[in-house]
């Protein structure tokens, strides 16, 4: 195997993360019989378990861009493409009983056919909302809840134990199903909005914190140092790693092995440092990767703000639900989320961007919900906009440059 197959992963798992990318399962393998209790295998046998034709998932969904709405599945054939994998629903709600544990890495390469395993959790999580909206379209608005938290149960459970591929995979599985469970909350009686936040209090106890997937990245790519090192051409070996480009032999002549080594862990024990803090871009800016880790720093860095942006929308989310349950029970919003603890929320919702409590207050007969964002600066609820020519939720992504705040019901994912 190549030495540049973890790197090339990697890459390909941003890919994956990129909504506007269609998933493309295909129908007909037949998953082996499940006989394990690791929940990997149920996931991996459900993805396989999957009867999906062509671009099934994306019309039944909608679609994106001009003329979407035309190729869009009535709810008839939206109906059918949810019974049809049945079997696969079922193979993944089994393996929410177990823990989940990936297969190891060797010499710091990740096994063969894992990203192909691995690339089912996005289609499932999709099939996931297709049931959602199915359920939804029957006035099942508590079942179509629950579809989407399994969607993000889901994200939370394959990165444990995962390197940055994991984290890449389970952010994207994670909104999936945040972004639709916006569209459900309103329907949702107090009881049942009590019931989502159990759940998503549940589920928020299997999430991994950021500086361990990172460490675990560390992990393997220290072994798989240990192996190019051993070979006589290891600094092309290396620029292959870094660069693609023999070009950065020249580059990396003076450098020598400790230096890399060193150079390496030094940047990823920071980086793991700084995700255990509130996000800054600042901070992560400050950290100046070398030559020799520029490449694995363009992979690692941006999770820290994907974690953070995953985190908080389960927060805003979670409060959300909370300030339903308030409306519903006193007739009015609170004047202060801290009303929300501990009658309806267990414990405060905190924002992963500043460290401090979510911003909050009332709006006439409404309010205003919102994180401070990557700015790092409070906008007093201005939501982060860019204009996009034809993709409507494009407008309110959240990326490292974005300018204003994160707003319950608004920048969704």
């Amino acid at each position: 195997m190549k030495t540049t197959t973890k790197y090339s992963l990697a890459l390909m798992s941003v890919i994956i993360a990129t909504p506007v990318l269609s998933s493309h399962a295909q129908g007909g393998s037949k998953p082996a019989a499940v006989t394990s209790t690791n929940a990997y295998r149920y996931f991996v046998d459900a993805g396989a378990a999957m009867d999906v034709k062509g671009d099934e998932l994306s019309r039944a969904l909608g679609g994106d861009g001009p003329g979407a709405a035309t190729t869009a599945l009535t709810p008839a054939q939206r109906d059918d493409l949810v019974r049809r994998n049945a079997k696969a629903l079922r193979l993944l709600r089994q393996g929410f009983a177990f823990s989940f544990t990936p297969p190891p890495a060797v010499n710091g390469l990740t096994p063969s056919g894992f990203f192909s395993e691995v690339a089912k959790f996005r289609a499932l999580a999709r099939l996931l909302r297709v049931e959602a909206q199915s359920r939804a379209a029957h006035g099942d608005w508590a079942g179509a809840a629950n579809s989407d938290l399994d969607a993000v149960q889901l994200g939370e459970m394959c990165v444990r134990g995962g390197s940055v591929i994991a984290e890449l995979v389970g952010n994207a599985v994670q909104a999936i199903g945040c972004v639709d469970l916006w569209e459900k909350i309103g329907h949702l009686s107090a009881a049942q909005s009590r019931q989502a936040i159990a759940r998503m209090d549940r589920i928020a106890r299997l999430h991994t914190p950021l500086a361990d997937v990172l460490h675990q990245e560390e992990r393997e790519y220290l072994a798989l140092l240990k192996v190019i090192f051993q070979q006589p051409d290891w600094r092309g070996k290396f620029a292959d790693q870094i660069l693609s480009d023999k070009s950065a032999v020249a580059l990396l002549s003076k450098i020598d092995q400790k230096t890399i080594t060193q150079g390496y862990t030094s940047y990823m024990d920071k980086l793991a440092a700084a995700a255990r803090r509130p996000y800054s871009k600042a901070r992560l800016e400050a950290l100046q990767p070398s030559l020799a880790v520029l490449s694995f720093a363009a992979i690692s860095a941006p999770t820290v703000l994907f974690d953070a942006n995953a985190r908080t929308q389960n927060a805003l989310l979670r409060a959300t639900l909370g300030l339903r349950i308030y409306q519903s029970e006193h007739g009015r919003y609170p004047k202060t989320l801290a009303a929300l603890t501990p009658a309806i929320l267990r414990t405060p919702t905190t924002d992963p961007f500043s460290g401090a409590p979510l911003r909050y207050r009332l709006s006439g007969a409404t309010y205003v919900l919102y994180s401070i964002g990557p700015d790092g600066r409070d906008d007093r609820g201005k939501a982060i906009t860019d204009l996009h020519p034809w993709l409507e939720r494009a407008r309110h992504r959240v990326d490292r440059n974005s300018q204003g705040d994160i707003v319950a019901g608004v920048n969704k994912g």
